[in-house]
């Protein structure tokens, strides 16, 4: 059928780096605001939300001066696939990252589902968008706090769904991955498995499509557990939204415009008039500042310490040794008496490999990956150790010369998994040893192998990283944190908030005994994890970001600028005079990347209530597409 172009419908493609805002195209099809078409770009074809439609006779003058040449798009039909709600949600978190949202939505959007539009339409939904647009609600929605180990979050969130339940609304829990979402199905569904649905990546697209399909057809309220890419679902009867593990970093999306699913999730709450619960054991400080400062309520009772019969203790490796060890003496006696009364063991190494970072002796400089500038890691190869760049995924022969001074003294610090394996495997041979990191499973099916493997032995010894705590799903008897001192060097502002929460989740999976191996005992975070004293550890922390000026008492937006010094240079200068009066409170240094290549940051410092700023957001937009900006960086460096 030959589709006569009759109309010019403005759109807002859904793809990554598109500085612009909007495209149009000519179309024969009629498609509302709000609506998703497929539109030719960049010799692909990519899904597009409709913003505005105008009928040709009625624009011939502009499409005349226009300065560029308007496309036709092929497409058969307009879909009906998101609600009010969410659009506005999009616009202003489009704001606050200084992106465009067109980019906003390609981060947030489940790409499997969109990309046959003409599978995901549903008989339900334009009822459903009508009945929505009748109430649109702008009143100020109910935002709380719940502070509680995860066993009590379960149960306070079967009262909500059975209460929610009973007025006919629906629930929907936001968890930070995959691994989270399967554990709280397995804890929520008894008695309403008919009514609860659950969504993540680990689906596949026909899957997926059969589940968005059933959701939007169920007339019975509901209970949706999903990751954060799929909080377009189109139900409009959620009026309470969970963001359980609220203080996760899985949160923050790792590519542009490094959206924060939290805030999205917030923003989304407002604009569907739903009620958010925040949740967490601990949560992170900015919500512990919103709800001492700025009136966030409380869900039960605030818990300011973690409950815990665990004899946690705190392992000065410098006082107990005379010289580096992996497994200390301590550790030691708890791991044989594992091999003897068949206990189960988890030993949390802080990074993968063997050790996470080689330095120079002579000139101090550290062994870096060429492409992305990051310290690599030194793994086993199976011709010899190499370099591995976990950002990039580069691999070479660690046999090398400093490439600042031409030094052969490289010296590895640290302590890796793979390192903390071999220790373990040596000291006690007949002890199996499971090893669960991205390298040994980099897939949520290998990652839950191991982990069935781990448990299904009498006795037996898992090393791990962060990635690996979701999986414990059982308790162990023992813990230790093998050494926790090359995470406390991290580069991010909040990595003692980290740690902390790291310490206390083995802590709360841990049934016996727990170890804090370390070079670092007086450290405040230590004694305070060791005790599960969550209420000092807040007073300290906000006490030192309020002092230096990090979040949530400012707001960092971090430019990031790459190529030659020159270059680099130059691109400085001019984002200096585009986003002239706002000037750079920082600079970092210049990292070399190899080959002539360096990285620079900028960073600029702001009041908090002031942002997002229209104006600054612009300007930001204006910035080279090679300039990388981040609002609210996890990392300064």
């Amino acid at each position: 059928m030959l589709l006569v172009m009759t109309k010019i419908v403005h759109v807002i493609p859904i793809a990554r780096g598109i500085k612009r805002e909007r495209l149009s195209y000519f179309t024969g099809v009629s498609a509302e605001a709000g609506s998703i078409v497929s539109v030719p770009l960049r010799k692909k074809t990519v899904p597009a939300l409709v913003i505005d439609t105008e009928e040709v006779s009625e624009a011939k003058s502009r499409i005349r001066s226009a300065g560029y040449t308007i496309k036709k798009t092929n497409a058969r039909s307009a879909k009906q696939v998101l609600l009010p709600a969410f659009l506005r949600a999009t616009k202003r978190a489009k704001e606050y990252y200084a992106s465009t949202t067109g980019s906003t939505l390609f981060s947030i959007l489940p790409q499997s589902l969109f990309k046959d539009l003409a599978k995901l339409e549903t008989p339900e939904f334009k009822k459903q968008k009508q009945k929505e647009e009748q109430s649109e609600s702008n009143i100020a929605i109910q935002k709380l706090v719940l502070q509680a180990e995860r066993h009590d979050r379960v149960e306070h969130y079967k009262n909500i769904a059975r209460e929610s339940f009973a007025k006919k609304e629906s629930v929907l829990i936001v968890a930070p991955s995959l691994q989270e979402a399967e554990r709280l199905e397995k804890s929520l569904t008894r008695g309403i498995e008919k009514y609860t649905h659950i969504f993540h990546s680990g689906l596949t697209p026909a899957t997926l499509r059969k589940k968005w399909k059933e959701t939007l057809e169920e007339s019975h309220p509901i209970l949706i557990i999903m990751t954060g890419g799929f909080l377009s679902l189109p139900r409009q009867d959620i009026k309470t939204i969970i963001l359980e593990r609220e203080n996760s970093p899985l949160f923050k999306l790792p590519m542009r415009p490094y959206l924060d699913v939290r805030l999205f999730t917030e923003y989304l709450a407002e604009e569907m008039g739903a009620r958010l619960i925040f949740a967490d054991f601990p949560l992170s400080a900015e919500i512990v500042m919103r709800y001492k400062e700025r009136g966030l309520e409380e869900f039960a009772p605030f818990k300011i310490r973690a409950a815990s019969r665990v004899a946690t203790k705190v392992v000065d490796m410098r006082a107990k040794e005379e010289k580096f060890t992996v497994l200390g003496g301590e550790l030691k006696v708890l791991l044989e008496e594992a091999r003897h009364e068949s206990q189960h063991v988890f030993l949390f190494a802080s990074r993968r490999g063997i050790s996470p970072i080689t330095v120079c002796q002579d000139c101090g400089n550290p062994v870096v990956c060429d492409i992305s500038g990051a310290p690599v890691v030194l793994h086993k190869g199976t011709k010899g150790n190499v370099f591995v760049c976990h950002a990039s995924g580069t691999v070479r022969s660690a046999q090398e010369r400093c490439r600042f001074c031409d030094s052969w003294k490289l010296q590895s610090l640290g302590i890796g998994a793979e390192l903390v394996e071999e220790e373990v495997k040596k000291a006690f041979p007949s002890l199996p040893c499971f090893v669960l990191e991205r390298d040994r499973a980099p897939s949520h099916k290998k990652a839950k192998e191991i982990a069935e493997k781990f448990y299904k032995e009498r006795s037996a010894v898992l090393v791990g990283t962060e990635m690996a705590i979701p999986y414990l799903e059982e308790p162990v008897r023992t813990s230790a944190i093998v050494s926790i001192d090359s995470f406390l060097s991290l580069p991010e502002w909040n990595i003692y908030e980290r740690v902390f929460s790291i310490l206390l989740r083995i802590r709360e999976t841990t049934e016996h005994t727990m170890l804090i191996q370390t070079r670092k005992k007086d450290l405040p975070i230590l004694s305070l994890a060791a005790t599960g004293n969550a209420n000092e550890f807040y007073k300290t922390e906000l006490e030192e970001r309020k002092r230096f000026s990090y979040p949530p008492y400012a707001t960092l937006i971090k430019c990031t600028f790459e190529g030659t010094e020159a270059g680099i240079e130059k691109l400085l200068d001019e984002a200096k005079h585009t986003l002239a009066p706002y000037e750079f409170s920082g600079v970092s240094h210049h990292m070399h990347l190899g080959y002539g290549k360096y990285k620079v940051h900028a960073f600029l410092r702001l009041d908090p209530d002031l942002w997002p700023k229209k104006e600054l957001a612009e300007k930001l937009r204006l910035l080279p597409p090679s300039v990388a900006v981040s609002v609210d960086p996890q990392s300064i460096l």
